[in-house]
């Protein structure tokens, strides 16, 4: 057998050396901790990104003001009465908006109805449906005036979800049991 050349710093590693000899081990002793090393300094990267990450988005949230509103209109194919009645039905409101509960705080049948968030302590505010009659039916103009206490939660309502959504799920159920 032809003899082999024994790498730089591996150079104590042959058949001669006894096995407890630290020598003969000492480079992939040395590889083995530099890799374990790697590792760790990489998870302490990526623990230390999403702290950033999170403090980022504390510190936006914070700077956002706690109130927003949203407005949108949308034009149905009914009479100003039926939509009223559509509008009143708490199972739309429940699958657009989820079991977030309400109270009417202002009613003119059928023009205007106002809705206040009451038992959340995350969130708060009111929506102001107000409908007005169209040359092919009737229009909703819905006005959310929300308020979003925890600055996260601001963040995320403003840059992950948007203002619009929930507005725009409601409307989107609104469309389609009007098209049936």
């Amino acid at each position: 057998m032809a003899d082999r050349e024994q790498p730089a710093d591996d150079r104590w590693a042959d058949e001669a050396c006894p096995a407890d000899d630290e020598r003969a081990h000492a480079s992939i002793v040395r590889q083995g901790r530099r890799y374990a090393l790697r590792r760790m300094e990489l998870a302490v990267w990526a623990v230390a990104a999403l702290i950033a990450f999170g403090l980022i988005v504390l510190a936006v949230g914070l700077a956002m003001p706690i109130d927003h509103v949203a407005i949108r209109t949308a034009t149905f194919p009914a009479e100003p009465q039926a939509l009223w009645d559509a509008i009143h039905d708490p199972a739309l409101a429940r699958a657009a908006a989820g079991e977030v509960e309400t109270e009417e705080i202002e009613s003119v049948p059928p023009k205007l109805l106002v809705t206040k968030v009451v038992g959340e302590k995350a969130f708060g505010g009111t929506w102001t449906f107000e409908i007005g009659p169209a040359k092919h039916g009737s229009t909703l103009t819905i006005t959310e005036r929300d308020e979003v206490y925890n600055p996260i939660f601001r963040f995320v309502s403003r840059f992950v979800m948007g203002h619009h959504r929930t507005i725009d799920a409601y409307l989107s159920r609104l469309r389609r049991r009007f098209a049936a």
